[in-house]
C-alpha cells in the first residue's frame, strides 16, 4: 500500500473542517452565524432568479423584434418564413 501525503492531507483537512462545522452548528452564535449566511445566500439566489428573468425577457423581445423585421424585409410581397431555413 502507498502512502500519500497529499491524501492524508486532504483527509485530515475534511476531519478537521468537518468538526469545526459541527461545533459552528451546534453553538448557540455559531448556528446564528450559520443561519445569516443560508438567508443570505438565499436572497442572493432570489436576486440572481430576478436579474436572469428579465434577461431572458430581453432577449426574448430583441428576437421577436429581428423575426419581425425578416419577416418584413422580403420585397417580393411573398409571406416567406424564415424560421424553417
Amino acid at each position: 500500500m502507498n502512502f500519500d501525503a497529499k491524501k492524508a492531507a486532504i483527509l485530515a483537512a475534511g476531519f478537521f473542517l468537518g468538526g469545526t462545522a459541527y461545533a459552528a452548528i451546534t453553538s448557540g452564535t455559531g448556528r446564528r452565524a450559520c443561519v445569516s449566511l443560508v438567508s443570505k445566500g438565499l436572497k442572493l439566489k432570489n436576486s440572481v432568479a430576478c436579474s436572469l428573468a428579465l434577461a431572458k425577457e430581453g432577449v426574448d423581445d430583441i428576437i421577436a423584434e429581428a423575426k419581425d423585421m425578416s419577416s418584413n424585409s422580403c420585397k417580393c410581397g411573398c409571406e416567406e418564413d424564415s424560421s424553417e431555413a
